[in-house]
């Protein structure tokens, strides 16, 4: 975290870097948006974004294509859409799988909270709703818009229209960025605990079945035996 404070060639706020990646020089919002789905290894992209926006990075940089961070956010391939089927999730970091289902919409209302213009358009003269609407994330879109407090409805109409014959009024977030910063840090603590019991769970079950497998090789007969298997199905 205190890197940020050194500058260059350390994390700076207001520079722009050449990752290769993304082919082009960003500005670090950018780059986290571009990865939020997950498609290479990274994580709390979320909390990385809320530190940069403190530290006073820009919401409103956009790319060298006029994208801003929601354009982004809403183009970002997602890990659980390259894994759509159980097997294959077992294959990869569940975690990750997890996650990627989770990061876009949380960076999207940190990012809204944030200030960031919900009807910008990019050089093509396309807005965040066109975006999720050509990608399949109309949902996403606009359960972000609606848990702000802004009536997706409207934004999605302004940008089905012209600019010049929509005559609705410029919604902003009615959640304030430091709200939605301490909601979700109780949030977050909640989910932890319920991950922690989930672990244990697991571990319980791991054992019990240790014990179900050593009898069945000293091939005792054990008159619990039932009871330990109807708790597997529960």
């Amino acid at each position: 975290m205190h890197t940020l404070d050194f500058g260059e060639p350390f994390i700076n706020v207001r520079t722009r870097y050449n990752f290769f990646s993304m082919e082009q020089e960003v500005f670090p919002l950018t780059f986290l948006a571009g990865t939020c789905g997950y498609d290479i290894v990274s994580v709390d992209i979320a909390d990385k974004a809320i530190l940069l926006l403190n530290r006073g990075a820009e919401i409103s940089c956009q790319d060298s294509y006029g994208d801003t961070v929601l354009h982004i956010v809403l183009k970002c391939r997602r890990f659980y859409e390259r894994t759509t089927l159980f097997n294959e999730r077992r294959t990869y970091n569940e975690w990750s799988y997890i996650i990627s289902t989770k990061a876009p919409k949380d960076l999207l209302l940190v990012f809204i909270t944030a200030g960031a213009d919900i009807y910008a358009m990019n050089n093509d003269r396309v807005s965040p709703s066109m975006v999720a609407e050509m990608y399949g994330r109309e949902d996403e879109w606009a359960e972000a818009l609606e848990f702000c407090g802004i009536d997706s409805t409207e934004v999605i109409r302004h940008s089905a229209s012209h600019p010049h014959d929509c005559a609705c009024e410029h919604q902003t977030s009615k959640l304030s960025f430091k709200d939605y910063c301490r909601n979700r840090r109780y949030d977050w603590r909640y989910e932890l605990k319920l991950r922690e019991r989930d672990v244990q769970r697991r571990e319980q079950d791991r054992r019990l079945w240790q014990e179900i497998e050593s009898d069945d090789e000293e091939g005792s007969q054990d008159n619990n035996g039932e009871d330990r298997f109807s708790f597997f199905r529960r």
